[in-house]
């Protein structure tokens, strides 16, 4: 329980910690009212507190839906209407931007907890799931670039098995620790810190690939095994990047490439620049989780 679970910039938790921030979290919104199958929407960067936030409704009984912190005004209030969550949770009041809207609001910096109050709490480790493997516990919203967006439903069950799928895929263990760029609001990302965390392995999470510096220093610092990462992402690294990408990845075990297609000329490329290290594509189609 004390190996480091999640890690961002200048900030790292253990895996004591980590359900220590849970339980706080989850006494914090049963405190606001929530209660089994209610569902609560959130809107929070790529963070430790996005990963406890989201387990702590679950600990609640609750439907997590993370939604990105871009979304337009229109698709913001497009899933509103669908969802009728319980709750809204953000950094910033996101009622001004919605037309109608009947649940409470909580800013997200009232929620969270410190980690003082974290490293204080004792720590136990006992837990009754209040839901089955067959209940709704994840709402995932398509980006709506194509029309409206869309609530993908998925249950315990569903998570499961995508997490064993992803692990036994990818060869993960204890000894791995992933660098997340991607947005934890997509199955995609989720995905893959659910996958280190259930190998008992470690996530470093962080938003985007605009600050190249913290994901050298990440890739230094927490011998970085693991780099998810889209066909953009290997654009950027394969064309800006290469050489100091190279030289940071001495630990680096696996990529996966996920999203979009994985053309040949940057298959080529990457295992070009990165010859030891295994290159996995697969298809998350979120539906399908």
């Amino acid at each position: 329980f004390s190996k480091i679970a999640l890690a961002e910039h200048q900030r790292s938790i253990t895996y004591a910690e980590l359900w220590n921030g849970i339980t706080l979290t989850t006494e914090k919104l049963e405190s606001l009212g929530v209660k089994p199958k209610d569902r609560v929407l959130f809107s929070i960067n790529n963070s430790i507190d996005f990963i406890i936030l989201h387990f702590a409704i679950l600990k609640a009984g609750g439907v997590s839906v993370p939604v990105d912190v871009t979304l337009s005004d229109s698709n913001l209030n497009s899933i509103v209407e669908d969802l009728e969550p319980v709750l809204i949770i953000s950094e910033i009041d996101l009622t001004e931007r919605l037309v109608n809207n009947a649940s409470d609001f909580c800013n997200h910096n009232h929620l969270k907890v410190t980690d003082k109050d974290i490293k204080d709490h004792p720590f136990e480790k006992s837990f009754v799931s209040p839901t089955s493997k067959h209940d709704l516990v994840v709402i995932l919203y398509t980006s709506g670039s194509t029309g409206v967006p869309k609530g993908v439903m998925l249950t315990n069950n569903n998570t499961l098995i995508t997490i064993n799928n992803i692990i036994n895929f990818c060869n993960y263990n204890s000894n791995c620790c992933e660098l997340v760029t991607l947005p934890l609001t997509h199955s995609f990302g989720l995905g893959q810190v659910y996958s280190m965390l259930f190998s008992g392995g470690s996530a470093f999470v962080e938003m985007g690939m605009l600050r190249m510096k913290r994901i050298f220093k990440a890739m230094d610092d927490y011998r970085i095994t693991g780099f998810p990462t889209t066909p953009k992402g290997v654009e950027l690294i394969t064309t800006q990047y290469s050489e100091i990408f190279k030289s940071k990845a001495k630990d680096l075990n696996s990529m996966i490439i996920n999203s979009a297609p994985l053309l040949p000329y940057q298959t080529k490329e990457l295992l070009n620049l990165l010859p030891g290290t295994k290159i996995y594509v697969y298809y998350g189609l979120t539906e399908a989780s």
